[in-house]
């Protein structure tokens, strides 16, 4: 049950000039955010580089390396911050990546990791076209006038910006 309520914290979101939300975090917070995306870029890399060289064993260490263990020992503090939708869109994503990595070593199969991958890195995508992560100090120098505060999970209707919804809803990795 705890697992539950770590997803339902909802906290009060900003909407961007550019229609993204933004999730408002102070630096370091910001700063561990962007080093684990780097972290995930870099390991697509290794998964790639495995995949094209038909080495499992090493799509599988680069997969795994990303997977829920990264999410495991995340900060409740920092979690609280984040809109469900991102935290449902990154747990999948971290899951798929265990996927990726025991299916890697069970069928050994290069197409069967691109497929994969593609479709992670669509929720990737989904997550970068509907969210922006800014430290506290940048939301307060920058705050437009027409900058509403809202929760996103109440917003009726919210419409598209882009091919992918702003709220990680329609992510390839999103529960259905």
């Amino acid at each position: 049950m705890a697992g539950t309520a770590f997803l339902a914290t909802v906290p009060a979101s900003v909407t961007a000039e550019d229609g993204r939300t933004e999730i408002v975090v102070n630096e370091t917070e910001r700063d561990h955010i962007l080093q684990e995306m780097r972290g995930l870029l870099e390991a697509v890399h290794g998964i790639l580089d495995g995949a094209m060289a038909e080495d499992f064993d090493a799509v599988a260490r680069e997969a795994s390396a990303v997977g829920m263990v990264l999410a495991r020992d995340e900060s409740p503090q920092l979690v609280a911050k984040l809109p469900v939708g991102f935290k449902v869109n990154g747990f999948a994503a971290h899951t798929a990546f265990d996927r990726l990595a025991q299916n890697a070593l069970e069928f050994r199969d290069k197409d069967m990791v691109l497929e994969e991958l593609t479709t992670i890195l669509g929720a990737c995508t989904s997550c970068h076209a509907g969210y922006r992560v800014v430290a506290e100090q940048q939301a307060r120098r920058r705050k437009s006038p027409g900058a509403q505060i809202e929760n996103i999970e109440n917003r009726p209707g919210a419409t598209r910006s882009s091919r992918f919804d702003r709220a990680c809803g329609n992510s390839p990795l999103a529960p259905g």
